[in-house]
């Protein structure tokens, strides 16, 4: 699964690395960076995202989950768009009126405000999104673009759609 969406992310980024707290051997073997959390706690993905944010140096930080391959080619293209010629420091995929929480493009800058959102003992993404106006960006012309595969049977449902190559994309600098 991770190497479906590495193929959909790769033509979109510059560079990669995966935040995981599990099965670190198998990650590594994309030949990527593995970052784990600080700790044990297993307490989301905003964790995740301040501890890249804390070990890389970039102006923009994306996150996708492994569970979703079939996000858009231009995701990144589009969710930096919705960033120009304001502050936010987010901006997040929404399709028809649903917020995909993860699906989202950080600034730099969003690291305090995650980390100050963390210490409060909270960790939902939606709800950060909530509180600091991210913005949200409409992928209503992709349907079943944000599916995730969390069952075997989902997975062998769309196996042969994961063999097709993903369209051409734009890369994050």
């Amino acid at each position: 699964m991770v190497a479906h969406v590495l193929k959909r992310l790769q033509p979109q980024v510059q560079n990669i690395v995966i935040n995981a707290n599990r099965n670190l051997e198998q990650y590594r073997r994309f030949g990527l960076p593995v970052i784990p959390d600080p700790d044990d706690s297993h307490r989301g993905p905003l964790v995740g995202i301040a501890t890249v944010m804390e070990n890389v140096e970039s102006r923009y930080f994306v996150s996708v989950p492994c569970d979703a391959p079939f996000f858009p080619m231009d995701l990144i293209l589009r969710l930096r768009e919705a960033l120009k010629g304001n502050s936010a420091l987010c901006s997040v995929a929404c399709w028809d009126g649903s917020l995909q929480p993860v699906f989202a493009l950080f600034r730099k800058a969003a690291k305090p405000a995650i980390e100050d959102y963390l210490r409060s003992g909270e960790r939902k993404v939606g709800r950060w999104h909530q509180l600091h106006h991210s913005i949200p960006v409409e992928f209503a012309d992709l349907p079943n673009t944000f599916f995730n595969i969390n069952t075997e049977e989902q997975l062998h449902a769309v196996e042969e759609q994961l063999k097709q190559p993903p369209e051409t994309g734009n890369r994050l600098k």
